[in-house]
């Protein structure tokens, strides 16, 4: 099959489910081609990305300069240039009329571009909803007219107050879209509640290759330590990690925590660890590669990710990276937020509490860190679990099967 992904940022960090997917599809055989709207410019990316050279296979929104001029004379260059591969689409694209500032600010315009160039894939999959609606407009504009729209939701993009306060946000996209996906039966039943049909969404959860986490048993480990790898941001609720940790370091004096990621909150996370005299024994490592993630699994006791709900009403939607510990027999410790409990076993691969919490999360981290035994049973149990149904070859088995029943 020839399928297209659209995507906000290509690559970055800390959505490796979007490459794992890309990555799996390769090696069964089909032809993909990535369109994004920008490169995360970040100065690292996973090994795969490279060997895979999917790099090779991006193409990049065009963007207009914010000075009037120069945007001007930018934006006729691009219009002369691409006007006579379909003059339709160009001039649809600019029809204020119809749709207003996405016209007004050459939005449409310039998103339309890059697939002047294309056609005639079989699936054209979007991942998150903003992505869905932009392919809506797309097919909307008269673009890809033999395409099926594949829209995956993963959290934010059902979760966020400005969508689900907004009356029929993705009313472009149910119209056009043709099937969808979501990480968790929480994320599906939040996506039916804005519109999505029924009958037309499945649960595909975001997977990984269990080769790459290989698991070891976490009773050898004799240095404590806890992990937590996510993007610094309030839905982690690694606020609430930090708050939890001076009890903890009262029978733990010797405790190490590694945080990896970045994110704005990075400042505000080293000012808590001075105001809570934790600092010694904190580490905020910013952005890290997989392989160097996988090498902090290996040392981790246990890891946590105590997610909450933002005041912007952004949650997690699944958590990828607590399917990454668990398969390295990591126990986990987070939160009943959304999707998680679709991810965790409770009290089986991991232990799950309240949110914003800090006392309980103590307590469960005391409890683990002082019982070998008990980090043995669930990381094993954990290993098991992700194997059953994590593992990226069946999901993308299971991928191809929903791309074949759309193009019947």
């Amino acid at each position: 099959m020839k399928i297209a992904f659209i995507v906000k940022y290509f690559p970055k960090l800390s959505e490796t489910f979007i490459s794992s997917q890309m990555i799996g599809l390769l090696k069964e055989g089909h032809e993909i081609t990535i369109f994004a709207e920008e490169n995360s410019n970040e100065t690292k990316a996973h090994d795969d990305v490279l060997e895979f050279k999917l790099l090779e296979k991006v193409v990049y929104t065009p963007k207009l300069p914010k000075r009037i001029i120069k945007r001007q004379l930018v934006f006729l260059r691009l219009f002369f240039k691409y006007f006579y591969k379909n003059p339709l689409v160009i001039i649809r694209s600019l029809n204020f009329f119809r749709y207003k500032s996405k016209a007004l600010n050459l939005e449409l315009f310039c998103q339309a571009i890059p697939f002047l160039d294309y056609r005639n894939f079989d699936v054209v999959h979007c991942h998150f909803g903003a992505m869905g609606l932009k392919g809506g407009y797309l097919k909307s504009l008269g673009l890809l007219k033999e395409s099926k729209l594949l829209t995956a939701f993963h959290g934010k993009d059902v979760n966020a107050n400005y969508i689900i306060n907004t009356r029929r946000y993705y009313d472009i996209l149910f119209r056009y879209g043709f099937h969808y996906t979501a990480n968790t039966n929480y994320t599906a039943k939040k996506a039916m509640d804005l519109g999505c049909p029924p009958d037309k969404i499945s649960i595909l959860p975001e997977g990984l290759e269990p080769d790459r986490f290989p698991f070891s048993d976490r009773s050898t480990l004799e240095q404590v330590r806890i992990l937590t790898v996510g993007r610094l941001v309030e839905k982690k609720g690694i606020e609430y990690a930090l708050r939890s940790l001076p009890a903890v370091l009262e029978k733990y004096p010797g405790l190490q925590y590694d945080i990896l990621g970045d994110g704005p909150l990075f400042n505000s996370l080293c000012d808590l660890c001075k105001e809570l005299h934790i600092e010694d024994n904190v580490q905020l490592h910013g952005a890290k590669s997989r392989n160097d993630v996988i090498d902090f699994f290996k040392q981790a006791n246990v890891f946590v990710l105590p997610c909450v709900k933002a005041k912007d009403g952004d949650s997690e939607g699944q958590g990828l990276v607590l399917q990454e510990a668990q398969a390295m027999g990591v126990p986990v410790i987070s939160t009943f937020s959304n999707g998680i409990p679709d991810g965790v076993k409770n009290n089986e691969t991991g232990i799950l509490i309240e949110e914003r919490n800090p006392e309980m999360l103590a307590e469960k981290l005391q409890l683990l860190l002082g019982n070998k035994e008990l980090r043995n049973t669930m990381g094993t149990a954990g290993r098991k679990f992700v194997e059953a149904n994590y593992d990226q070859k069946v999901l993308t088995k299971r991928l191809m099967g929903i791309y074949q029943n759309m193009i019947r």
